[in-house]
C-alpha cells in the first residue's frame, strides 16, 4: 500500500506588513538601507525571492533577491527632492511563481543640516542646495559664531522661490538669514555664485540674502538677483545684507541686480555697514532706486571702511546719493 506525505506543500510567503526603513539624505551610492522581511512557512528549505515591483521607478534602489537587503544606487538624493518612497516589494515562492505576496515597504529619506561637513574650520558646512542655503537661519547668533560654512558649487535660487516650493513665502520669496539673531558665522562662497535671488517684502525692514550681519565674515562670494525682478523693502535693503556691523569683514564679494527700496539706507551690496566692519576688493553691477536718503550703489550708509570696491550702473535717490556709498557719516569711515 502506497503512503503520500500530504504534509509538505508550497505556502505563499507574506511580506510583513509595515516596514518602515530610513536613509540620510546625501548618502553616498551604495550603502545598504535595510533588510526587507518576510515570513514563509517554506523558509528552512526554499527562502523567498524579493523584487521590488513598483515605486522605484528612478532606480534609486536594489534589492538581493536572496536576502531582501535594500542597497541605495544613486547618491546625492535629497529630502528637498524626495521626503519618502513607497516601494511595492513582492515576495515569491521559489518553487511556484503562482504563490506570492506584496506589500509596500516605506523608505524615509531623513534631513541632515548641511550636505556634508562638521561646521568647523576645518571641516565646514558644505553648502550644495538651496535648502542647505536656507538651513543656515538655523544657526543664528553668538552660540554659532564659531560656525564655518562653504559652498561646493552655483547655488540657483529660480526653482526653490518659485511657488509651490519652500521658499516662496507667499509671494514674498526669499527670507534674509538673520533677523530676530544675527548671522555671525564665517561664509566662504569659494567663487561660486548664488543666483536668481528674489525679494518682495515693501513692508519689511533689512533685506537682502542676509538680514544682520554681525561680526561676522563673508568672502569669495558672487550674488545675482533674478533679472525678472529686484529686491523690494523698507530701509536697509540691500543684495548681499541689510546691515553689516561690529568688526565683520565682506572680502572678494560681487553683487549684481537691482534694489528697489523705501525710505532709506539702500544700497547694491548693502544698505548699512557700521563701526569697524571693513569691505574690500567687491564690487557691484546694480541699479539702485530709492526716493529716500542714504542710497549707494555698494553701501546706503556707511561708518566703516571700504577699500578697493567699485560700482557699475545707475542710484537714484532722494539725497545722500552716491556710487559707492550715499553718506559716510562718521570719522572713522573711510573710502
Amino acid at each position: 500500500m502506497m503512503t503520500i506525505d500530504v504534509t509538505d506543500v508550497n505556502e505563499t510567503p507574506v511580506v510583513d506588513a509595515g516596514q518602515m526603513l530610513r536613509f540620510d539624505e546625501e548618502s553616498p551610492a551604495g550603502i545598504s538601507i535595510g533588510l526587507v522581511t518576510a515570513t514563509d512557512e517554506d523558509a528552512t528549505d526554499n527562502a523567498p525571492v524579493f523584487s521590488i515591483q513598483s515605486g522605484n521607478e528612478d532606480g534609486f534602489f536594489s534589492i538581493d533577491a536572496a536576502t531582501g537587503e535594500l542597497t541605495l544606487l544613486q547618491e546625492g538624493v535629497n529630502r528637498y527632492d524626495y521626503e519618502s518612497f513607497s516601494l511595492l516589494v513582492r515576495a515569491t515562492d521559489q518553487n511556484d511563481a503562482q504563490l506570492y505576496t506584496e506589500e509596500n515597504v516605506v523608505v524615509n529619506v531623513d534631513e541632515i543640516p548641511f550636505s556634508g561637513g562638521a561646521g568647523t574650520e576645518a571641516d565646514p558646512f558644505r553648502i550644495k542646495t538651496p535648502k542647505d542655503l536656507d538651513e543656515i537661519r538655523n544657526y543664528l547668533g553668538s552660540s554659532h559664531a564659531d560656525k564655518y560654512y562653504v559652498l561646493v558649487n552655483d547655488i540657483d535660487l529660480q526653482e526653490y522661490l518659485s511657488e509651490g516650493n519652500p521658499g516662496y513665502n507667499n509671494g514674498l520669496f526669499w527670507e534674509r538669514l538673520g533677523y530676530y539673531e544675527n548671522f555671525e558665522g564665517h561664509l566662504n562662497g569659494n567663487s561660486f555664485s548664488v543666483l536668481n535671488l528674489k525679494i518682495n517684502r515693501p513692508n519689511e525692514y533689512i533685506n537682502g540674502l542676509f538680514g544682520y550681519v554681525n561680526s561676522a565674515e563673508i568672502i569669495n562670494l558672487n550674488v545675482s538677483v533674478d533679472p525678472l525682478a529686484e529686491i523690494v523693502g523698507k530701509s536697509a535693503t540691500a543684495i548681499l545684507a541689510g546691515s553689516v556691523s561690529e568688526g565683520s569683514i565682506i572680502s572678494n564679494v560681487h553683487v549684481s541686480g537691482k534694489v528697489n527700496a523705501e525710505p532709506g539706507n539702500v544700497g547694491g551690496l548693502a544698505g548699512s555697514f557700521i563701526n569697524g566692519s571693513v569691505i574690500s576688493d567687491c564690487s557691484a553691477t546694480v541699479e539702485v532706486v530709492s526716493t529716500g536718503s542714504a542710497v549707494g550703489g555698494l553701501i546706503g550708509a556707511n561708518s566703516g571702511t571700504i577699500l578697493r570696491c567699485h560700482v557699475e550702473g545707475a542710484v537714484t535717490g532722494g539725497e545722500y546719493v552716491g556710487g559707492i556709498a550715499g553718506i559716510s557719516n562718521d570719522q572713522r569711515a573711510r573710502v
